[in-house]
């Protein structure tokens, strides 16, 4: 986002630390936030001896925060909130980082919405609905990148759902089959994780069918 090693930064619902750390190392000032004790402990244990880290415990809709922000990552967590309290979030972000930007990577489809209830409840939207939530919010979208990791993630779930479709396999691990199925796509990644995914994308076919962006988020100007 093109932020200065003096930034102040702010990693919502940052869990264990993993980029709070990284951002420890690039910037003046980063305070995280989580509602999860368990997860609070654990980055506070990553980041033992960061003098420039606040963990904060709270939700991020009311949590109390002090200052001004530069930048903000928002880290797959609008997937799990209702389109009111995503707006919120966002409109709450806004106000913390006026003048600064705001980075989500979230998991989505290519095309609507699709909730998903029971267990795993979740709300994948596509970039449109993304942009659609921060001009509520009286934010715009400046920049996507998609995240080739989690795509290449995508593609061996599907193809290992897919292998265990087969009976012999199905019975065992899915770990069993994973394993070597990985191994196979990262030494063949250029064709299997790259060319391959292009070309089925080419025929606009949904697979695999979650998709994950980075969204460079800044206030919107009149």
């Amino acid at each position: 986002a093109g932020l200065g090693p003096t930034a102040s930064v702010l990693d919502v619902g940052c869990g264990a630390g993993a980029w709070t750390e990284l951002f420890a190392q690039r910037y003046g000032r980063v305070v995280g936030v989580d509602a999860s004790v368990g997860m609070l402990a654990a980055a506070r244990r990553r980041l033992a001896g960061q003098g420039n880290v606040e963990l904060v415990r709270g939700d991020a809709l009311t949590v109390a925060l002090d200052g001004e922000f530069q930048g903000v990552l928002l880290g797959g967590l609008l997937m799990y909130l209702d389109r009111a309290d995503a707006v919120a979030l966002l409109v709450r972000l806004g106000q913390l980082a006026p003048r600064g930007r705001i980075i989500l990577r979230e998991s989505g489809v290519r095309a609507g919405v699709e909730v998903q209830t029971g267990t795993y409840q979740v709300v994948y939207r596509s970039l449109q609905e993304y942009e659609a939530l921060a001009a509520e919010a009286a934010l715009r979208v400046v920049a996507v990148e998609r995240n080739r990791g989690y795509a290449h993630m995508e593609i061996a779930v599907a193809l290992v759902n897919l292998a265990r479709r087969w009976p012999p396999l199905a019975r065992r691990d899915a770990a069993a089959v994973g394993g070597p199925l990985w191994r196979l796509l990262r030494a063949t990644a250029p064709v299997t994780l790259e060319l391959v995914p292009r070309a089925i994308e080419a025929f606009r076919l949904d697979w695999p069918h979650l998709t994950n962006h980075f969204l460079l988020l800044e206030a919107a100007r009149d």
